[in-house]
């Protein structure tokens, strides 16, 4: 599993593009590749990624995302930053003066909000080289947007061009080392790769209107949103996360093993509000047909065993003259869903992280064969095949 970045740096709280003053010593683009999702019915591992010898891994596009990163030397204090994307360019406040090797760890998205920090896995700062635990404060329980964490780097060419082939030699899992270069020994800039993990689990609806009822009504989705649950209740609305990382030569994924060989992934709830996150809007409604349309989300898998899912929308019938959508005959239905895993997954115990999680939703009304108006403006949503 994992992302490989072409960036160049910058700094920001929002994944919009912003306009910031030119501050880099030193310029970088930064290409990216991300992980396929295992399936939790079909596990997908061989991947096709372009142009990059680390098998897993494909192509992403992190042009509206903050990378959080860390600049890492052994015996020194890590240099915190992000990139980020502004005018077009990718920039960053992280000052490079001299030539050097540092290993690079961080995440992707970085959010207002989240803190971020690194310590190598001794305490003492002196074997970054060999790995690094890395703690993620404040983190939403369930978010729209895919966090995942560095788990390789390195530098790439210096001949940019947008379709240009950037493999790189000795990119893979386990290595953090990046040769960064200073602006007057490589005027054109720095080239980093990064390669990504899936920290999350994702669910997939697949969302449709029944044949029948669509001939009847129109559908339009406003909103989804997501609740997870542990055999203890509700998670919490926002996590901490402390990951440890080794090096490896070997291709391997760096996250660390315990004796038993779990991964060496802490995931602590924080605060008292409980998970509760729309994962989906649109303000007008997103139309609704016959075919399954995809809405995926991300949820902090540690212990989740049921996942509660509110959809909301609004109903129209199929009378066209006044309104090309018909006329609103029931705004803002609300149809719930809770989904209990060990039902539907088999051998199930909870859900982990780098799998997608799909599930096929229909709406239709409760007694489609005997309809009546109530009926016609009260569907309900079904797990379906």
């Amino acid at each position: 599993m994992g992302f490989m970045g072409l960036v160049g740096l910058v700094t920001s709280c929002t994944s919009e593009e912003v306009e910031e003053p030119e501050k880099t010593s030193v310029p970088v683009e930064v290409q990216g590749y991300m992980a396929n999702h295992q399936e939790t019915f079909t596990v997908t591992r061989g991947w096709q990624p372009p142009t990059t010898p680390t098998p897993g891994f494909t192509l992403y596009d992190a042009t509206k995302s903050i990378i959080g990163i860390s600049f890492t030397q052994d015996k020194k204090d890590p240099i915190y930053g992000h990139f980020w994307r502004s005018s077009g360019k990718w920039r960053t406040l992280i000052d490079i003066k001299t030539s050097e090797t540092f290993y690079l760890y961080g995440y992707i998205p970085h959010n207002t909000g989240v803190s971020f920090e690194v310590t190598d896995k001794d305490g003492n700062k002196a074997n970054f080289s060999e790995g690094a635990v890395m703690h993620l404060n404040n983190l939403p329980t369930i978010t729209p947007e895919d966090l995942c964490i560095v788990v390789g780097a390195k530098n790439g060419k210096d001949d940019y061009k947008a379709s240009g082939d950037y493999t790189v030699t000795g990119l893979q899992q386990g290595d953090f080392s990046y040769e960064a270069k200073a602006m007057g020994e490589n005027p054109k800039g720095n080239y980093v790769f990064l390669l990504f993990d899936h920290l999350y689990s994702a669910l997939r609806l697949r969302i449709r209107v029944d044949g029948d009822y669509n001939k009847l009504r129109t559908i339009k989705l406003k909103k989804i949103q997501l609740q997870t649950s542990t055999d203890a209740g509700l998670t919490k609305r926002k996590t901490n996360v402390t990951i440890t990382l080794n090096k490896t030569t070997d291709e391997s994924s760096p996250i660390a093993l315990d004796e038993f060989g779990n991964e060496l992934i802490e995931f602590t709830p924080v605060g008292t509000l409980t998970s509760d996150s729309v994962v989906f809007s649109s303000k007008d409604g997103h139309l609704l047909t016959t075919d399954y349309q995809p809405f995926q989300s991300h949820f902090m898998p540690k212990g989740v065993t049921k996942l509660i899912v509110t959809s909301t929308y609004d109903i129209y019938d199929k009378d066209t003259s006044v309104n090309p959508d018909g006329n609103l005959v029931r705004k803002d239905c609300k149809a719930t869903n809770i989904i209990q895993l060990n039902k539907i997954v088999d051998r199930f115990t909870e859900t982990k992280r780098g799998y997608r999680y799909t599930l096929n939703m229909t709406i239709q009304p409760t007694y489609l064969y005997m309809l009546s108006e109530p009926d016609l403006d009260s569907p309900t949503v079904v797990m379906s095949e």
